[in-house]
């Protein structure tokens, strides 16, 4: 894990990925080479970002066929 300086710099990283993805930013990811419980920390992470991020693009796509189109049998 190394000195304090880099656990604090880490916690910084989450802290900004997780501020991104309070603000709807979905593009935001983790370093994927940390190790220990960081490294699964960033996992977890990096997996919710993406599953967040098809799911909004399907509710984004949904929304426009029902909306826009008229298709009211449209489903996810």
């Amino acid at each position: 894990m190394g000195n304090g300086a880099g656990v604090t710099s880490r916690s910084a990283q989450m802290l900004a990925a997780m501020l991104a993805f309070r603000d709807s930013d979905f593009s935001v990811r983790l370093p994927s080479d940390w190790d220990g419980i960081e490294g699964q920390l960033a996992v977890a992470f990096n997996q919710v970002i993406s599953q967040e991020d098809r799911l909004s693009h399907e509710v984004e796509r949904v929304s426009r066929s029902v909306g826009r189109e008229g298709r009211l049998k449209q489903r996810m």
